[in-house]
């Protein structure tokens, strides 16, 4: 990534923060701009065969639980690095702490998401990703295919037509 920085350095810091709470902002506009892209390529994976043969695996599983996230064909995690992680690190200029500290909450959300649990949201389920909307994601009922596709925001799937609202039960 040096070499790269030192050949190529308007890649990197696109989105320049300073101070605690500026540090606040550019990691909630982190979490934003890498769910977009997170979307865009997990709608992909549900619509191009290619793609898809990989990620079938991941829905693949009957009973939907916390071990479903790390149900994933080796091609997948490596396409979603090159794509999005490392393309996102250098647009904000993460320092390894930062990165480390992001890829722990981008390695961890899943696991929630995945989770076997009855939480329902509420009214913020329409804010933040919950395991009900992943359970509507999972789901093998003709109006839940290819719904609920953000890891983070549901705001993607609203405004790009693929969110459906879970029911509290």
């Amino acid at each position: 990534v040096d070499r790269l920085r030192a050949a190529v350095p308007s890649w990197f810091g696109l989105v320049r923060v300073d101070g605690l709470l500026d540090g606040a902002w550019k990691t909630i506009a982190f979490f934003f701009v890498y769910d977009f892209f997170y979307y865009g390529f997990h709608r992909l994976q549900h619509r191009w065969p290619f793609l898809w043969s990989q990620h079938k695996l991941h829905h693949s599983e009957e009973s939907l639980n916390a071990t479903t996230t790390f149900r994933h064909h080796w091609l997948e995690d490596l396409l979603r690095v090159f794509l999005i992680v490392l393309p996102m690190s250098m647009a904000f200029d993460l320092k390894p702490a930062s990165a480390g500290a992001a890829a722990f909450v981008v390695g961890l959300w899943p696991v929630f998401i995945h989770a076997n649990l009855r939480l329902h949201l509420g009214p913020f389920a329409r804010v933040i990703a919950g395991p009900q909307g992943q359970r509507i994601h999972h789901s093998v009922e003709p109006a839940h295919l290819d719904r609920n596709l953000a890891a983070f925001f549901p705001l993607w799937d609203q405004l790009f037509g693929t969110y459906h609202h879970p029911r509290r039960d």
